[in-house]
Protein backbone atom coordinates (compact mmCIF):
# COMPACT_ATOMS: atom_id res chain seq x y z
CA UNK A 1 0.00 0.00 0.00
CA UNK A 2 2.67 2.37 1.01
CA UNK A 3 4.60 1.75 -2.39
CA UNK A 4 1.67 2.45 -4.39
CA UNK A 5 0.56 5.22 -2.66
CA UNK A 6 3.85 6.84 -3.40
CA UNK A 7 5.41 6.65 0.10
CA UNK A 8 7.96 4.14 -0.83
CA UNK A 9 10.01 4.57 -4.37
CA UNK A 10 11.19 1.07 -6.05
CA UNK A 11 14.65 0.58 -7.36
CA UNK A 12 15.32 -1.79 -9.66
CA UNK A 13 18.50 -4.12 -8.01
CA UNK A 14 18.18 -7.15 -10.19
CA UNK A 15 15.25 -7.21 -12.80
CA UNK A 16 15.60 -10.98 -13.44
CA UNK A 17 15.03 -12.16 -9.72
CA UNK A 18 12.30 -9.41 -9.05
CA UNK A 19 14.36 -7.50 -6.79
CA UNK A 20 14.11 -4.09 -5.46
CA UNK A 21 15.14 -1.89 -3.56
CA UNK A 22 12.37 0.86 -1.62
CA UNK A 23 13.04 4.14 -0.19
CA UNK A 24 11.41 7.07 1.00
CA UNK A 25 10.15 9.48 -1.34
CA UNK A 26 11.66 12.41 0.49
CA UNK A 27 12.76 13.41 3.88
CA UNK A 28 10.05 14.31 5.25
CA UNK A 29 8.86 11.14 4.87
CA UNK A 30 12.27 9.19 5.30
CA UNK A 31 12.09 11.01 9.47
CA UNK A 32 8.18 9.40 9.81
CA UNK A 33 9.28 6.02 9.17
CA UNK A 34 13.10 6.37 11.11
CA UNK A 35 11.19 7.89 14.26
CA UNK A 36 8.02 5.80 13.95
CA UNK A 37 9.77 2.33 13.15
CA UNK A 38 12.63 3.22 16.26
CA UNK A 39 9.98 3.20 18.17
CA UNK A 40 7.82 1.12 17.33
CA UNK A 41 10.78 -2.05 17.59
CA UNK A 42 12.57 -0.59 20.10
CA UNK A 43 8.94 -0.61 22.03
CA UNK A 44 8.13 -4.03 20.99
CA UNK A 45 11.32 -5.81 21.35
CA UNK A 46 11.95 -4.01 24.73
CA UNK A 47 15.56 -2.47 23.55
CA UNK A 48 17.21 0.44 23.68
CA UNK A 49 17.91 2.54 20.94
CA UNK A 50 21.84 1.93 20.40
CA UNK A 51 20.88 -2.34 20.91
CA UNK A 52 18.61 -0.95 17.68
CA UNK A 53 21.29 0.60 15.63
CA UNK A 54 24.02 -2.28 16.42
CA UNK A 55 20.93 -4.73 15.42
CA UNK A 56 19.64 -3.09 12.43
CA UNK A 57 23.19 -2.42 10.91
CA UNK A 58 24.03 -5.97 10.50
CA UNK A 59 21.93 -5.86 7.73
CA UNK A 60 23.61 -3.04 5.59
CA UNK A 61 27.15 -4.99 6.45
CA UNK A 62 25.79 -8.04 4.81
CA UNK A 63 25.94 -10.06 7.98
CA UNK A 64 22.62 -11.94 7.27
CA UNK A 65 23.21 -15.12 10.15
CA UNK A 66 24.21 -12.80 12.49
CA UNK A 67 20.93 -10.79 12.26
CA UNK A 68 19.03 -13.83 11.81
CA UNK A 69 20.45 -14.81 15.42
CA UNK A 70 19.44 -12.11 16.69
CA UNK A 71 15.99 -11.44 15.52
CA UNK A 72 15.44 -14.74 16.96
CA UNK A 73 16.57 -13.98 20.41
CA UNK A 74 15.07 -10.71 20.65
CA UNK A 75 11.30 -11.88 19.31
CA UNK A 76 11.83 -15.25 21.98
CA UNK A 77 12.83 -12.60 24.52
CA UNK A 78 9.96 -10.25 23.64
CA UNK A 79 6.89 -12.29 22.68
CA UNK A 80 4.58 -14.15 25.11
CA UNK A 81 2.40 -17.04 24.94
CA UNK A 82 -0.34 -14.83 23.69
CA UNK A 83 1.16 -13.61 20.92
CA UNK A 84 2.72 -16.96 19.70
CA UNK A 85 0.29 -19.69 21.03
CA UNK A 86 1.27 -23.17 21.47
CA UNK A 87 4.47 -23.28 19.46
CA UNK A 88 6.14 -20.98 21.92
CA UNK A 89 5.36 -23.21 24.81
CA UNK A 90 6.67 -26.34 22.97
CA UNK A 91 10.01 -24.34 22.49
CA UNK A 92 10.05 -23.66 26.02
CA UNK A 93 9.37 -27.84 27.01
CA UNK A 94 11.80 -29.05 24.39
CA UNK A 95 14.88 -26.84 26.21
CA UNK A 96 13.44 -28.16 29.70
CA UNK A 97 14.21 -31.08 28.67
Amino acid sequence: MLLFSGYLNPKVQHAEENIYALSAPNREVRHIYQARILQWVTDKLDIDSSRYYSFISLLPAGKIEAFKERLQALLLNSTSFHQTGEKKRNYFIVVLC
